[in-house]
């Protein structure tokens, strides 16, 4: 089976954060199945990016685990205006 997570705050194994998306999707490969996680290209901590910028999806390698890193307007940390630009700029690059 192929496992597809979307979470717009994906912390990989070499960031700062949680990373209970990475080893549920590294459970997922050991128990056979591929898995897929599409993800903000902004660091939900620090809001810098996280991977470099080369157009609206950038794609990486992690253990086995494929991250496809949507372009997001990085306003994570200000007002709810602009957190809801950040949000809806994510939602529309994911596709």
């Amino acid at each position: 089976m192929h496992i597809l997570i979307i979470h717009q705050a994906f912390v990989g194994p070499n960031e700062a954060g949680g990373t209970r998306h990475y080893e549920l999707a590294r459970h997922a490969i050991k128990n056979g199945h591929r898995c897929s996680i599409v993800a903000s290209d902004v660091s939900y901590l620090t809001g810098q990016p996280a991977v470099e910028k080369t157009r609206f999806v950038s794609e990486q390698e992690c253990n086995g685990v494929r991250v496809l890193r949507a372009y997001t307007y990085p306003a994570l940390h200000r007002s709810f205006i602009w957190r809801v630009v950040s949000f809806v700029s994510f939602m529309c690059t994911s596709v």
